[in-house]
């Protein structure tokens, strides 16, 4: 698959309000992050795509499958909550506050992946401390997110209130100088900042990327005992839906089991970075389905 550039993409309707339930249990959807999950962030798009699958399925119970469709879905209209935590919270952002189609997600995904993940710096650089170029990531980000912005030119993370019934997003992230402060980043918080800021402060880690200040805050993606974000998702709805809680419909996508033994090295290598074996994913994928039926009674 040849790689997808930011200057192809488009957005069907960038000023899509959307329109989760307001009525009966509250819909949760979160998204773990994980060390090098970006190639986990694409197979977890997949699962999401096959959970609105099984919806459309249970909407049109006597229609034949239509594939475009499904790709035509926006996960913003079904559920009130959509969390995620590092490249999860990529995708928490693009399908809860850009409110993207399924098919604009992932592609939006894949040329963030191509333009970065695909261009990693060279290991035999002991000056370079970092895995990617975090301002190569800082660029799209911004390319992305210019069909959003406003008058002034900006794209908000926090564009509404506590009380609007549209789906809320969020992402987790960690200060930078203490050891377990997670600072939860929130649609529905005027100081969050702008949409890339929140992508990259949720993607950063000792690793990938630099820490970067948003606002008066220094922040980093949150580390391995902070990756699953349905805890802080679950906190919230009570919070947020008190009276919705009972019987709360609740998805949550992992990030898989990575066995880096299963790929002999040169082929690993050889292969495209979003074509390459994401161990444990298979399992994932099946539970996502039976999730999907007993969330959405199909």
């Amino acid at each position: 698959m040849p790689p997808v550039s930011p200057n192809s993409l488009t957005v069907s309707n960038p000023s899509h309000v959307s329109r989760p339930p307001t009525t009966g249990p509250v819909r949760i959807l979160t998204l773990d992050g994980a060390p090098g999950g970006a190639l986990r962030g694409l197979a977890q798009i997949k699962i999401v795509r096959a959970l609105m699958k099984e919806v459309w399925k249970r909407e049109h119970p006597n229609q034949d499958l239509v594939e475009s469709e499904i790709d035509a879905m926006r996960p913003c209209d079904h559920f009130n909550m959509i969390f995620g935590s590092g490249t999860g919270g990529t995708i928490a952002v693009l399908l809860g506050r850009l409110n993207l189609t399924i098919k604009e997600c992932e592609d939006h995904y894949k040329a963030i992946g191509d333009e970065v993940y695909a261009n990693p710096f060279s290991n035999w650089n002991p000056r370079q401390r970092y895995n990617y170029d975090h301002e190569r990531l800082e660029r799209i980000l911004k390319e992305e997110s210019k069909p959003f912005a406003s008058e002034e030119g900006v794209v908000r993370f926090g564009h509404q209130s506590e009380r609007s019934p549209s789906c809320k997003a969020a992402v987790l992230t960690k200060m930078a100088h203490s050891i377990q402060s997670v600072h939860v980043l929130k649609s529905y918080e005027a100081e969050a900042g702008e949409v890339w800021e929140v992508i990259r402060a949720t993607t950063a880690s000792y690793y990938d990327f630099p820490n970067i200040k948003v606002n008066r805050l220094v922040l980093l993606g949150p580390d391995s005992g902070f990756n699953n974000p349905a805890e802080k998702a679950w906190n919230e709805a009570v919070r947020l839906y008190p009276q919705r809680v009972r019987g709360v419909w609740f998805i949550s996508i992992g990030s898989g089991v990575h066995h880096e033994n299963k790929l002999h090295p040169p082929v690993k290598e050889a292969l495209p970075w979003e074509n390459k074996l994401l161990a444990g994913m298979i399992r994932e994928f099946k539970h996502g389905r039976a999730t999907a039926g007993s969330l959405f009674g199909v």
